[in-house]
């Protein structure tokens, strides 16, 4: 086994505690050295649109507008997991520094639907392509964030035996409703003024 102590060496400073090693594999020894040689990305960034931003009440609703800052963050990657239950492939971006913690808890280097790393976009994996069966989407209309189907929620066997049980049959899971959904909570949340104008804010005082 090959420790990352042997990887790294660190000189002792008295007076700290040092890390704990962790002995890792031949598969997690490959996975440190392809995170390392990813190379680091240069990210730009609209001051308009940070949290300091928000807090003085500015929002941006204009593409017009925007402010540029520069930062050098580690390179990314795409990761895929499977839920157990559902059966459902999720892909998510990470870090390269992140991959040994999350290779750990169960995330893949390469898509299992066609054993590539192929894309953060699930429309693009080359199974799904020849298969035909893509995942729906919509976008938001402010700043064309894409949000994919996540499918049906499991359902549980309802064993209610109250007399005075009520049920309104009124949840609506269907794919075209969970996406509208996505994209209302997030208008609600990151873009207020518009939610506003699309009269989103009006359907949640309906529905109370």
């Amino acid at each position: 086994m090959v420790e990352l102590s042997d990887l790294e060496p660190k000189a002792q400073v008295r007076g700290r505690a040092q890390p704990q090693t962790q002995e890792i594999n031949k598969e997690e020894l490959l996975l440190q050295q392809m995170a390392e040689s990813v190379p680091d990305e240069v990210v730009e960034s609209d001051l308009f649109e940070s949290d300091i931003a928000k807090e003085m009440g500015y929002e941006k609703v204009d593409e017009r507008h925007k402010l540029s800052s520069y930062r050098v963050r580690p390179g990314r990657v795409v990761m895929f997991k499977v839920d157990k239950e559902t059966g459902r492939v999720y892909r998510r971006i990470v870090p390269s520094k992140n991959m040994m913690m999350n290779h750990r808890n169960g995330w893949l280097m390469t898509c299992p639907e066609c054993h590539t790393d192929c894309s953060p976009n699930p429309n693009e994996c080359p199974t799904r392509v020849a298969k035909g069966e893509f995942k729906l989407n919509t976008t938001c209309p402010v700043c064309h964030k894409i949000f994919y189907d996540s499918g049906p929620l499991p359902t549980a066997k309802n064993d209610q035996t109250d007399p005075g049980s009520v049920d309104f049959n009124d949840f609506e899971d269907s794919a075209t409703g969970r996406l509208k959904s996505l994209r209302d909570d997030h208008i609600r949340g990151v873009h207020p003024t518009v939610g506003r104008r699309m009269g989103l804010f009006a359907a949640i005082a309906n529905e109370k």
